[in-house]
């Protein structure tokens, strides 16, 4: 037949205008499409016919998409079919969706690029066996898509409005500084913000930070003088670990990635621990005991360290590792009563604390003096006395060596001559038959065992065995 074919279109069953919404994963992405097709008399056409679908910009010639379809008509030439289905596509590579949007850049098919403007409409063009139909039609929005009720079932009233991205100038001038709960039905979750100024409770299953190099943390104020200051009546600040998890509660100060010192507390122990440079300086233990690694020097005065045996134990095994760096640590063992130090190499007693000499020529503990502890020579002859004589023996009053002044008003002394000079005298018990008793071992008559001489060296008196010498 060498009738011209016309399509009538009849019914556009979707709201051209929006079709941004299409975009939605919860709707479908096409657009179902109904028609006639007649030829120039009015008669139905009723064989199938390539119709070629294209949406134009509101000018121009080239075209954003294009839908390619076969359509089979019935007896009275209706038809009906769907745009935007990916397999039908044969022009540029605009998504059916994007097509009806206003907000990105489209290709065209003539290798442009097409901005859209905020209110532009779009153009349909139909293609029957490669005829374009004389009048394109335009695509509109429908009358009640211009002010929609709701958006997914959310009325208008549901959303927020702001200008632009949202950051945290939009926020404040949303807000504007003022109680934003009533937004949103979760009651004091919400945040208030007033010049950069942040109030509320924050709830994050994530991290916090404040950035940059000036940036503080004010807790209870809004000038805060330090990274992070609370200010309150009585400030706290408190690290909880989960009981029974055996998890180590630390407060470390690095130097970049080199730790420096550390604070730590381990999760089920009253003791605290001081770290330096990643080694233990310093334990507390849960009686409030401590141990200090290193030497300590203080400017004023200390007591001295009081252990029990097993806390020396403890003690000594950090002693043993520091050597002779360490000698001459001193402490009091509460369980024993001694004094203990350590000479370098090993743990010395000091004391018993029983009374006593402590050391005597060697002689540690408690000792008592012996004979012969002190030389003669190691005597202060100044100041000693006639108990000093206890040790002496006879051979030094022979040789003449006992010549101390302090002892010439107690004994006689002897000259080179073999004579004892002095004024004392010779005292004898009263309570005896015998007064004095000279015992020789020559029995010779002859010989006299006691002569009294005067000045001169002459013999006055004369005592021998049988008697007195003849005058």
């Amino acid at each position: 037949m060498g009738h011209k074919r016309n399509l009538v279109l009849l019914i556009l069953t979707a709201i051209l205008s929006s079709a941004p919404a299409l975009a939605q994963n919860s709707v479908p992405a096409f657009l179902p499409f109904q028609g006639r097709a007649t030829d120039a008399g009015g008669n139905p056409i009723t064989v199938p016919s390539v119709v070629n679908f294209r949406v134009y910009p509101p000018t121009g010639a080239c075209y954003l998409y294009e839908d390619t379809q076969t359509v089979v008509p019935n007896l009275n030439g209706f038809f009906a079919t769907s745009l935007g289905w990916p397999t039908n596509t044969t022009g540029p590579a605009n998504t059916f969706s994007a097509v009806f949007s206003n907000d990105v850049p489209l290709l065209t098919s003539c290798g442009t690029t097409y901005t859209p403007a905020t209110s532009d409409y779009r153009r349909l063009e139909l293609v029957v066996a490669g005829t374009p139909m004389a009048q394109m039609q335009s695509i509109g929005a429908a009358p009640f898509a211009l002010n929609s009720n709701t958006l997914q079932g959310i009325p208008a009233t549901g959303f927020v409005q702001t200008v632009g991205p949202i950051s945290q100038g939009t926020i404040t001038s949303l807000v504007d500084g003022s109680d934003a709960s009533s937004l949103h039905n979760h009651d004091s979750l919400y945040a208030k913000i007033s010049g950069g100024a942040f109030t509320g409770a924050v709830t994050t299953g994530s991290n916090i930070y404040a950035t940059g190099s000036s940036s503080v943390v004010g807790i209870g104020t809004t000038n805060a003088n330090a990274d992070l200051e609370i200010y309150k009546t009585a400030p706290s600040l408190r690290m909880t670990a989960a009981a029974g998890g055996g998890g180590v509660m630390r407060m470390d100060f690095n130097s970049g990635a080199t730790n420096r010192a550390s604070i730590q507390v381990s999760e089920g122990s009253n003791g605290l621990k001081l770290f330096t440079g990643g080694t233990q300086a310093v334990n507390i233990d849960g009686s409030q005991n401590m141990t200090v690694m290193g030497n300590l020097n203080v400017g004023g005065t200390v007591g001295i360290g009081r252990y029990t045996t097993a806390q020396e134990a403890l003690l000594v095994g950090v002693l043993t590792t520091q050597g002779a760096g360490a000698a001459g640590t001193t402490w009091f063992n509460s369980t024993t009563g001694e004094v203990m130090f350590w000479n370098g190499s090993a743990v010395k007693k000091v004391s018993t604390g029983v009374d006593g000499v402590s050391s005597v020529f060697g002689r540690v503990g408690a000792v008592t003096a012996q004979t012969n502890d002190y030389t003669w020579a190691q005597v202060d002859k100044t100041v000693s006395s006639i108990a000093d004589l206890t040790t002496r023996s006879a051979s030094d009053l022979n040789s003449g060596t006992l010549s101390d002044t302090l002892l010439s008003n107690n004994i006689p002394l002897k000259n080179g001559a073999n004579v004892f000079t002095g004024a004392n005298g010779i005292q004898v018990p009263t309570a005896t038959t015998k007064a004095l008793v000279l015992k020789s071992t020559d029995n010779s008559s002859a010989t006299n065992i006691f002569e009294v001489q005067n000045s001169t060296g002459t013999a006055v008196e004369t005592l021998r065995i049988h008697g007195r010498a003849a005058e």
